[in-house]
């Protein structure tokens, strides 16, 4: 082979690794929500700190949050024990949702729960982009 070759094999491979590896999903979150987490991410996660925050502060924290804490498979009050009570509901009272902004955009990450076999175990958790952000309490 030449060098010519050999060069541009390289350059495959470490374009390869990077897009495979950027492209890879964060914790219990899709390839889609981990992208728009990880442009936005700034913070390492702290439970205090998302408890108090407004929905900025919890979007720079969402990446670390997500890669450091599994939740999928767990009794839905573990995700109010680390975040806090829920601000908002997806279909049920027992489904938390929490806003967060994320490039400028309000979204709300839901926790969607099991009814039928396994009641109260979180089973999904994703990213909805919200038309409408809430109001932010004036200080």
């Amino acid at each position: 082979m030449t060098t010519r070759w050999k060069m541009r094999e390289r350059v495959l491979l470490v374009v390869t690794v990077l897009i495979v590896g950027c492209g890879s999903p964060i914790g219990d979150l899709n390839r889609a929500a981990s992208r728009l987490v990880r442009a936005d991410s700034a913070t390492e996660f702290n439970s205090a700190a998302w408890r108090l925050g407004d929905r900025h502060v919890r979007g720079r924290m969402l990446a670390h949050f997500a890669s450091t804490h599994a939740v999928l498979g767990r009794d839905y009050h573990e995700v109010l024990t680390l975040l806090g009570p829920s601000e908002c509901y997806v279909d049920y009272e027992d489904e938390p949702c929490y806003w967060v902004q994320l490039n400028g955009r309000p979204y709300t990450l839901e926790f969607g729960v099991n009814h039928s076999d396994r009641p109260g175990f979180v089973v999904s958790v994703g990213l909805a982009e919200q038309m409408v952000a809430p109001r932010l309490p004036r200080t």
